[in-house]
């Protein structure tokens, strides 16, 4: 191998920098924090939580009213609630959160993006409770509580970042821009 060539199991090239794990890490907390510190992303994440504890609450109350009913197995009481938690959600998220007219998607792809989140959501759950119960010990309540952060967080992201990110030209950067590229553009 010539001298300065990257050694590795998959070597990019020589002009390539070889990203280990914790330079992938940085790099994406530094797109999050930029995420987040644009104008007005504060505000768009408050008015995503009140959304997101509002579709909370009907999740639970149609699950809580679909099991006193007693003809709907928890599962499938769980699953509609779920899934009118989630219709409440992309409703009310268009309505109070995101601008669509500035995504250059149809309602119908914007649609199919959102659902394709709650999907994501259901991952990112059913990963942090097995994990935090089956492998670290936690207690159910815990790893449920601990997937509610971990998925409300991932779906935010996604969601800001991809399926309402506007098409509309900036001088902002995106959050998932390289950090140097974030820079040249910022200063």
């Amino acid at each position: 191998m010539s001298a300065g060539a990257e050694s590795g199991p998959l070597p990019i090239g020589r002009s390539a920098p070889r990203m280990t794990a914790a330079r992938l890490f940085f790099a994406m907390m530094h797109g999050v924090a930029a995420f987040l510190t644009r104008p007005g992303r504060l505000a768009e994440l408050g008015r995503y939580t009140a959304v997101s504890a509002t579709a909370l609450v009907l999740d639970l109350v149609v699950f809580v009213a679909l099991m006193n009913v007693g003809v709907f197995s928890p599962a499938i009481a769980g699953a509609l609630g779920v899934l009118a938690g989630l219709t409440v959600h992309f409703l009310l998220s268009l309505a109070f959160v995101f601008d669509a007219t500035q995504t250059g998607k149809t309602m119908r792809r914007l649609a199919g993006e959102y659902a394709a989140t709650g999907v994501l959501g259901f991952a990112v759950t059913w990963i942090v409770v097995e994990v935090s119960v089956a492998l670290v010990g936690f207690s159910a309540g815990l790893g449920k509580l601990m997937a509610i952060g971990a998925t409300f967080v991932s779906v935010y992201l996604v969601r800001a970042g991809f399926v309402f990110r506007s098409t509309v030209q900036s001088n902002t950067a995106s959050a998932f821009d390289h950090p140097t590229q974030v820079n040249s553009r910022t200063s």
